[in-house]
C-alpha cells in the first residue's frame, strides 16, 4: 500500500471510544465519545487531553487526524501495532510510540501494548488498542486538582503519561531477575536437564522482548530534549530527563540480564560437563579394576595342555581369592587416591 494508508495491524477487536479531557486552572470538563467523528476541536477552547481506546475502526482514526490536521504518516505508525519504540517529529506535533508492559498477564512472558502519545502545542493524544485503566491517577489528578497538572501546559500532560508508561517497565525487571535466580538455583540443585534447558530458553526469550521494547526507546528518548521550546518548555525537561533516567536504568538492568542469561548457559554447559567427568571418572575405575581380573583369567583360559595349577585341587578357590583380592585392592587403592 501507500505510504500514509490507515490500516490497523493488531487483533483487538473492540468499538472504539474516546474520553476527551477539557481543562485549565481553574476548571476541568470531561466528555466521553462513542464515535469519534463526533469530536471537533471547538469543544474545548483551552487544554485538552484525547484518550483514544481501540484502533480496529481505521477509518475514524484517519478522519479524526484530518480533524485535527496530523500527518497521514502519524495515523499510519498510530495503527501499526508492530512498530518499533520511537519518536517522530512533524510540523505541529511529535509523536511517541512506547510499548507497555501489561500487569494483567498470568504468563511468565511480558504481554506488550503498544500506546502512542502525541503532544502539540495546546493538547495531547493517547492511542491504545484495549480499554484497561493505565491513566486513571491522572485523570483524578485533573479531574480533582491535584497537584499542578491544570496550571502547567500540555508538555506537562505529555511527561506524566511518560512517567506512567515507563513505570510499568520497573515489575518486569525485578520479574526477570527473579526469573534468573530462580534458574540459577536449579542449575546449582542438579534438577532435571530438561527443566533448565526450557527455564533458560524461556528466559532468553523474554530478554529478547525486553531488549526490543526498551533499547530503541532509550535511543530516540533525547529526541523529546531537543524539541522546539513551544512544544517542550524548559521546565518540563526536568521531568523528562526523570523518565529518561527510568528508561536508562532499564536499559541497564537488561544489559545485565544479558551477562546472567550467558553465565547461566556456561554454568548449564559446565554442570553438564561435570556430569559427564563423573560418568567417565567411574567408567575408569570400572574398567581399571576388572582389566586385571581379565588377565589373569585370560591367562588360565589358556588351552595348553601342561599347566600347573591346571590339574591342582585347591586352584578354583585360590582363583576365585585371588580375583577378589585383586579387585578389592585396586579399588580401595584408588578410592584413597581419587575421593
Amino acid at each position: 500500500m501507500l505510504p500514509g494508508t490507515p490500516v490497523y495491524t493488531g487483533n483487538v477487536n473492540i468499538i472504539p471510544r474516546m474520553m476527551c479531557v477539557c481543562y485549565d486552572e481553574t476548571t476541568c470538563t470531561i466528555k466521553n465519545f462513542n464515535q469519534l467523528s463526533d469530536f471537533t476541536p471547538n469543544v474545548c477552547k483551552e487544554k485538552y487531553w484525547l484518550h483514544i481506546c481501540g484502533l480496529n475502526e481505521a477509518e475514524q482514526i484517519a478522519m479524526l487526524g484530518k480533524t485535527l490536521h496530523l500527518h497521514p504518516l502519524l495515523i499510519e505508525d498510530v495503527l501499526n501495532v508492530n512498530k518499533q519504540p520511537n519518536i517522530e517529529e512533524f510540523d505541529n506535533c511529535v509523536l511517541t510510540v512506547l510499548k507497555y508492559f501489561n500487569p494483567t498477564t498470568t504468563d511468565d512472558m511480558p504481554c506488550l501494548e503498544q500506546i502512542s502519545l502525541v503532544l502539540a502545542e495546546n493538547y495531547v493524544l493517547s492511542f491504545r488498542e484495549n480499554d484497561q485503566p493505565l491513566f486513571d491517577k491522572i485523570r483524578n489528578a485533573l479531574e480533582n486538582n491535584i497537584g499542578k497538572v491544570r496550571n502547567k501546559g500540555s508538555d506537562y500532560l505529555f511527561a506524566l503519561l511518560l512517567d506512567r508508561i515507563a513505570d510499568s517497565y520497573l515489575p518486569e525487571m525485578d520479574k526477570t531477575e527473579e526469573l534468573l535466580v530462580e534458574a540459577e538455583g536449579q542449575i546449582l540443585n542438579d534438577e532435571k536437564e530438561t527443566n533448565i534447558r526450557e527455564m533458560i530458553l524461556r528466559n532468553r526469550k523474554r530478554y529478547q522482548v525486553l531488549k526490543k521494547a526498551v533499547l530503541p526507546l532509550k535511543e530516540s528518548f533525547p529526541r523529546l530534549m531537543r524539541l522546539d521550546k513551544t512544544l517542550i518548555e524548559k521546565s518540563t525537561i526536568t521531568y523528562l530527563r526523570d523518565v529518561f533516567d527510568h528508561i536508562d536504568f532499564v536499559s541497564r538492568s537488561i544489559d545485565s540480564y544479558h551477562e546472567m542469561l550467558l553465565s547461566l548457559m556456561n554454568l548449564y554447559t559446565s554442570n553438564n560437563d561435570l556430569k559427564m567427568n563423573r560418568i567417565m571418572q567411574r567408567l575408569t575405575v570400572v574398567s581399571t579394576v576388572f582389566i586385571p581380573l581379565s588377565f589373569l583369567v585370560g591367562v588360565w583360559g589358556m588351552n595348553f595342555d601342561i599347566m600347573p595349577e591346571l590339574h591342582w585341587s585347591y586352584g578354583y578357590l585360590v582363583a576365585w581369592a585371588l580375583l577378589l583380592g585383586t579387585g578389592i585392592s585396586i579399588w580401595v587403592y584408588l578410592k584413597k587416591k581419587m575421593y
